[in-house]
């Protein structure tokens, strides 16, 4: 059980956020100018413009998604007027959840300063009844979490992310929902994973999804030393992109996969599910908070401390020596012992972690979420190319 808020279309939140939803690169910094007016909103701006639009239609699934995620109690969408983006109909999408939503438009109001201004007597409003709202009880069931590993080292794939992966099992078993995904780094994983998934056409799908996605990505790997890798993540000991696989879809954990989501796309299973989606930290947690994680459980050899708008992001360190120099950018070491044994025991680590996301579905404040790393958000265009 966890204590959360219970929204009107029957998600569930474990923040309870009124956001400012730019619907347009254009229009982040009437957002940003918002977020200042009205302390304790959050924005949500994102690098998608008229110039990015291969997936229009995506795109407008994705930021309606984001909307209608489970911690946000209120929205109010701010749109240029020219993006080929409807900012009218995303506001109306969200709004049919039950959610309170104010739609304004810079070219129709006024300008930047008299847009922002409106829209900030909307949020304060909306402010003033979040707070009234209390946490419930809420079954775990109700608990959607992503998964995400960025910043990887050679440790990643033998401390953190197994964990993760039992961390994985023990929400699936009481019921609840885990997003896997990051696809390019699951190449030469083909045959692991369709072990998992519940049927053969599931597994088809999936093998060819990987390799479309290394042929389409195989041209670009020259950038990352012609394996694939970033920088920190080879200076971190990972050899290949297969080795560094292996270690990412640890994190799923055991459990049968039942379903494969587009990039956003919010499951139909409660369960263990992939979605469509880049190894791109922040790209990738876009589409997980779309896709409706409230939490994202995110490990790193490396320290990298960002967070993500709307979702709870709690920091894995997979190693002792990073967590021991970046100690304010994590919540658990994967790798330590807090004096109770727990160096080297898997389980006891798991049991540790779990504890700590329940904790952090109650409200226990994550060290991205204290250090404001919550910033601008990129959003996947799948088809984009320069």
């Amino acid at each position: 059980m966890f204590l959360g808020y219970d929204r009107h279309d029957g998600s569930a939140g474990i923040r309870n956020h009124v956001i400012i939803l730019s619907t347009v690169v254009c229009a982040n910094g009437v957002a940003q100018m918002v977020e200042r007016m009205v302390p304790g909103t959050v924005a949500v701006t994102h690098n998608v413009g008229c110039d990015r639009l291969g997936d229009g239609p995506s795109h407008t699934k994705v930021l309606t998604n984001l909307g209608c995620n489970g911690n946000v109690f209120a929205a109010v969408v701010i749109g240029l007027g020219c993006e080929e983006i409807d900012s009218c109909r995303v506001a109306n999408l969200i709004a049919a959840t039950g959610r309170p939503v104010a739609h304004f438009v810079v070219q129709q109001c006024g300008g930047s300063v008299p847009t922002a201004e409106k829209a900030a007597r909307a949020a304060r409003e909306f402010l003033a009844a979040a707070e009234r709202m209390e946490r419930v009880p809420m079954d775990d069931s109700r608990l959607i979490v992503g998964l995400e590993c960025g910043g990887s080292d050679a440790m990643s794939g033998i401390t953190a992310n197994p964990v993760m992966g039992l961390v994985s099992d023990r929400i699936v078993a009481a019921g609840g929902t885990v997003i896997l995904t990051e696809i390019d780094e699951m190449v030469g994983t083909e045959e692991v994973l369709r072990r998992q998934l519940v049927s053969e056409e599931l597994g088809c799908q999936l093998t060819e999804l990987i390799q479309d996605t290394y042929h389409r990505r195989s041209g670009f790997f020259h950038i990352y030393n012609g394996r694939g890798l970033s920088v920190g993540t080879l200076e971190g000991g990972v050899t290949t992109i297969q080795e560094q696989s292996l270690g990412c879809i640890k994190k799923g954990g055991s459990t049968p996969i039942l379903q494969l989501l587009d990039y956003g796309q919010v499951p139909d299973e409660h369960g263990l599910v992939i979605m469509d989606g880049p190894g791109q930290d922040t790209d990738s947690m876009a589409g997980l908070v779309a896709s409706g994680a409230q939490m994202i459980l995110f490990s790193t050899g490396r320290g990298t401390p960002a967070g993500v708008p709307i979702a709870s992001v709690v920091k894995i360190a997979s190693n002792s020596r990073i967590y021991g120099a970046q100690r304010c950018d994590f919540d658990f070491n994967a790798n330590g012992s807090e004096g109770d044994g727990s160096l080297g025991d898997p389980k006891l680590l798991a049991s540790r972690l779990h504890g700590l996301v329940l904790e952090t579905a109650c409200g226990r404040e994550t060290a991205a979420e204290r250090n404001l790393q919550n910033g601008f958000m990129t959003i996947w265009c799948k088809n984009f190319t320069v």
